[in-house]
Formats: C-alpha cells, structure tokens, sequence
C-alpha cells in the first residue's frame, strides 16, 4: 500500500496547514487525530491512565542529538521509540526539529559561521549558525532529506501514526533568526533574505517527506 503524503506545518503569525495529499477530497489532518494533544509529551497513557484521553504526543528533537558527531552518522534511537509509543497506545503524533542555535556544533568547525548576539535571555543559546551560509544549507538540508528517508522507510503501522511534521527554520518554533541583535552587522539578515530563506526549508521539506 502505497504510504500518504505527511502534511508539514508553517508557522508564522498564525500556523498555516499546507497539505500535499494524494487525493484533493482527503482530510487535511488524520481523523482519528482530532482531540486533546499532550505538546509535552509528559504523559505515557498507558501508565497513567487518568491521561487516556490524550489523542496525540509531540516529538520535538533537536537536529544536535540527531547528529551529534559528525555530518554522515544519525541517531534516529529518539524518533523511534516515540513512534512505537504511539503505536503501542494508539495516539498520533507531531514532529519537530530544532535547529539555529540548536544545531550540532560540529558545523562551526565545518565552514559554517558562528553569529553572536547581545541576547542575555537565552543563556544556553551561546551562538547561531549564520543561515544564509552555503555549508549550512548544505548540512541543514541533508539532514532533512535523511529525515525524510527515515520516516519513509518506517514499517505502514507506524508510519500510520505520524499526524503531521512541522517546520523549524529558526528558534524553536518561533521563527526568528537570532534573538537579540547581532553584534557584527555584516551577519544580519533583512526581511526578504529571512523569507526566502525560509520558503527553501519548507519546499525542501515538503519534497523530502511527500
């Protein structure tokens, strides 16, 4: 049987659902995905059970623990058990990935930029990779065509499961560049240059997960 196309969520002011469905007349989410979300994924249903009524988990990675060491090996371990959790309790679930300030460090010392801000908010967030930067693109979008086999390649019961993937180009979800200001000028990003930035990740993950 042929797999359905997984939607993808961009998330600007408001979040805008772009569905690339096999068939115009299917939903644009999963039925059986429609109830109360557990975003913080706290809740394992199947040992507490007063959460029973949790239709869907969240799978927020960070694309640092997904390659930790280096730009060809992959740790799927994390993915993988939260999608056999959903199976085993019948939920749905999201999928995210972090990335800017929560990519692998190893990008700094293969080519890419390290951005500085006056940001003292953020204290973990020590340095942003500069995203227009061709090595970053080249690494940001490997790992997501890589992303994109993964789940393809995940047996039909499991595959099932998966609700939707939505699409981080910057902070968390929040999608912005860096927070604060930068502290060299030459590494700030105008508007348009952010924009289409971001309609690059989204078109390529739309061609990596369909």
């Amino acid at each position: 049987m042929k797999k359905r196309s997984i939607i993808f969520f961009i998330k600007t002011a408001s979040i805008i659902c772009c569905s690339f469905q096999l068939f115009s007349q299917t939903a644009i989410l999963p039925v059986n995905s429609y109830g109360v979300w557990d975003r913080s994924n706290a809740y394992d249903i199947a040992v507490n059970t007063n959460y029973n009524y949790l239709k869907g988990i969240s799978a927020d990675l960070n694309w640092e623990d997904l390659q930790i060491l280096d730009s060809i090996q992959y740790d799927w371990s994390e993915i993988q058990t939260i999608l056999q959790t959903a199976y085993t309790n019948d939920q749905m679930i999201n999928i995210s990935v972090a990335v800017g300030p929560d990519a692998p460090i190893w990008v700094y010392a293969n080519g890419v930029p390290a951005v500085l801000t006056d940001d003292t908010q953020h204290p973990g967030w020590t340095q942003y990779p500069y995203y227009l930067d061709n090595d970053y693109k080249r690494y940001y979008f490997k790992m997501i065509e890589n992303f994109g086999d993964f789940l393809r390649s995940q047996p039909q019961n499991l595959f099932d499961h998966i609700a939707y993937v939505q699409v981080k180009t910057g902070c968390t979800g929040d999608e912005v560049a860096y927070k604060g200001n930068v502290l060299n000028s030459l590494e700030d990003i105008s508007d348009n240059q952010w924009l289409d930035f971001r309609l690059q990740v989204n078109t390529f993950w739309r061609l990596s997960v369909k």
